[in-house]
């Protein structure tokens, strides 16, 4: 009844789905890359590779870091940020601790940024003063995974696990249990660990894997029999914020500006750690229409995700909005085509779509 035709450089898919108020839809997900460079420059990528399905993680699915989440879930609560890749501490002279920032700079003057803390290795050891921490060796370029984080399993009830990470280091850890095991490398600033036992909040800037606190809390009881006879799966109305993938603090008000500036500090290979990295980066809506025999309707899709990959040095933008199945009283087409491509859509008969897109409680 209602098929794509992407006629655009970026990719697009298109996926029948459920909206947030238990209503069918079809998703629309528009992706775009651009690659960037040390000097600051960037440019859209020649190639944009396919739309991510399922989320990729670093090990083990539900157990280890999700290096890459699903770029085609249904609808996400405003923007977000989520970064991939490593930290680079310096190669020549490299120190035992380093802070690594993201922040996005807007036009209006508005800022947003975060910080982690990157540490050396270091292991509990005893002391005449107890179990304390090993001096930190140098680092080296470190994955932005949360298997540095704190977090983890205990060490004698593997069943006992930290909610927030379950791949992390230092959970239930104290008095001579600790002695010989890992501290996290990836700390909170202001929030670091000083002592063994000491618990603290996961840091990074990684997507949260769907069975891991606070997304697993968001996640509705499954109606086998409505999922079976093809109806709304969920005993309940789903969370606003079900398909959110970022940290909270990476959570944002839905992005409006047509520009902003990504800034990266310590995340840029052969790049002094202590230099801010300013990327001027463009958000230019894909041209989207949903289109039939008699008429056609201009879609508007938001940039509610931001992926930035320093290991590659490319951030990938995606943009998405959904089409509700009551709407299509006919066969149907949605065409997606470049930004500045408009007068190629047939011009007849525009109105605004029966579209539903998940808003910002910041807006």
């Amino acid at each position: 009844m209602i098929e794509l035709n992407n006629q655009s450089n970026w990719t697009a898919g298109l996926f029948p789905a459920w909206s947030s108020q238990g209503e069918k839809q079809y998703t629309i997900v528009v992706k775009k890359v651009y690659e960037y460079n040390k000097e600051g420059k960037v440019v859209e990528a020649s190639v944009t590779p396919e739309l991510v399905m399922t989320d990729e993680y670093a090990g083990e699915p539900g157990e280890s870091t999700v290096i890459w989440p699903s770029e085609i879930v249904p609808f996400k609560y405003g923007s977000e940020v989520i970064v991939t890749g490593k930290a680079f501490p310096p190669v020549a002279q490299p120190p035992l601790v380093m802070e690594a920032t993201v922040g996005l700079q807007f036009p209006n003057g508005k800022h947003w940024s975060k910080s982690i803390m990157v540490i050396g290795e270091r292991q509990w050891q005893s002391s005449l003063l107890g179990t304390v921490a090993s001096d930190p060796s140098y680092l080296k370029p470190i994955d932005l995974i949360y298997e540095y984080a704190f977090g983890g399993k205990h060490p004698t009830n593997q069943q006992k696990v930290f909610a927030e990470n379950p791949a992390g280091c230092g959970f239930e850890l104290s008095g001579r249990v600790a002695k010989g095991h890992p501290l996290p490398q990836i700390e909170t600033p202001g929030k670091l660990i000083r002592k063994a036992g000491q618990q603290v909040p996961p840091a990074g800037f990684a997507a949260i894997a769907p069975n891991w606190s606070p997304r697993l809390e968001r996640n509705p009881d499954i109606d086998d029999d409505a999922l079976v006879a093809g109806e709304f799966p969920y005993s309940s109305k789903t969370d606003i914020k079900l398909h959110n993938q970022a940290p909270e603090d990476q959570q944002q008000e839905t992005w409006t500006d047509k520009m902003f500036t990504v800034q990266l500090k310590g995340l840029t290979s052969n790049l002094d750690y202590r230099k801010t990295l300013s990327l001027n980066l463009s958000l230019i809506q894909p041209d989207v229409a949903l289109q039939s025999s008699e008429h056609a309707k201009h879609l508007k899709l938001l940039c509610d995700t931001l992926i930035i990959d320093t290991d590659q040095q490319t951030i990938t933008q995606l943009w998405r909005g959904s089409v509700l199945e009551k709407a299509l009283k006919q066969p149907s087409w949605i065409t997606v085509l470049d930004g500045n491509d408009q007068e190629a859509i047939d011009q007849t008969d525009i109105e605004q779509a029966d579209i539903e897109q998940e808003e910002s409680v910041y807006a």
